[in-house]
């Protein structure tokens, strides 16, 4: 969850753009940007292989 944009302010409106889009698990990260898989490329590598894992 990008708390750094200014375009959408981050909480209210991400969780409820997260649950309309049936997120099954979001992580928060303070000071990320909306960019996240460039300022926290770790993280995010975590959790597409949690996704890709549980698809299968």
């Amino acid at each position: 969850m990008a708390d750094t944009d200014k375009a959408v302010r981050p909480r209210p409106l991400q969780r409820f753009r997260y649950q309309r889009a049936g997120a099954h698990k979001v992580f928060e990260v303070p000071g990320v940007s909306p960019i996240a898989m460039m300022s926290h490329p770790g993280i995010t590598t975590r959790l597409i292989e949690t996704a890709a894992s549980a698809a299968i």
